[in-house]
């Protein structure tokens, strides 16, 4: 309505901030520059390290990302040494998991094997209780 208009434009001056102060507005604006100056520096160091670099990985060219990985992503170390150290250290983890699924693989083809030949018994059972000759065996007269 007409004569909510003033009322409204105020409350809107006062959510967009017009009515800061103008040194408050300069200070958060020197802050944000202050903090995107310091991100620019640690960037430059850390691009100056890896200029030197032979080998180059994703975690140096990561840069403070936040970005979202996978259940399966490693965060390796920066350090070459440490990062063979971990890198030793996941495929010794890969290959025991590797061991044990193979082993239960075997268990379960074993008791399936066990499972196949209790189940062919019972069947044999049943053909002579039914007065049926036993499958394999054969007669000769």
């Amino acid at each position: 309505m007409r004569k909510d208009l003033p009322s409204m434009i105020e409350q809107d001056k006062r959510i967009l901030g017009e009515d800061e102060d103008e040194s408050e507005r300069e200070a958060a604006l020197l802050s944000g520059e202050k903090y995107r100056e310091k991100l620019h520096q640690k960037w430059e160091r850390e691009e100056a390290v890896n200029t030197f670099k032979k080998d180059l990985h994703y975690q140096d060219i990561m840069f403070d990302e936040a970005r979202l990985h996978g259940t399966g992503y490693m965060k390796f170390s920066q350090n070459e040494e440490e990062r063979k150290a971990q890198m030793n250290l996941l495929k010794q983890f890969h290959n025991e998991a590797e061991v044990v699924r193979k082993a239960q693989k075997n268990s379960a083809a074993t008791k399936q094997k066990l499972l196949q030949k209790r189940l062919e018994k019972v069947r044999q059972r049943k053909r002579l209780k039914l007065g049926l000759p036993i499958k394999g065996m054969h007669f000769t007269f």
